[in-house]
């Protein structure tokens, strides 16, 4: 006998997974260094998934968007970017 899983049970089992693959991906996390850090810069445009915005004139990386590619990081011209590895990863 051949019994199927319920739609739910499955959108659930494919969510699951792809919060697993997400938590494994970002090893590192950009922090940010308000100081040096300037509210025009690329960085903040380059950022694929709009994770960096300014708010009262000063840059913030939202972690929930951010995926820890390090794009922001490697493009920032002012170093105001820096990682930091995510031990409990």
């Amino acid at each position: 006998m051949i019994f199927m899983k319920a739609e739910s049970e499955i959108k659930s089992k494919i969510e699951q997974k792809d919060e697993q693959k997400e938590i494994r991906w970002k090893a590192f996390t950009p922090v940010l260094d308000p100081k040096k850090c300037e509210p025009n810069c690329i960085s903040i445009a380059l950022c694929p998934r709009q994770a960096i915005s300014v708010l009262n004139n000063k840059p913030k990386i939202d972690y929930d968007l951010c995926d820890g590619c390090l794009i922001c990081l490697r493009e920032c011209p002012h170093g105001a970017i820096t990682e930091e590895k995510n031990w409990n990863k």
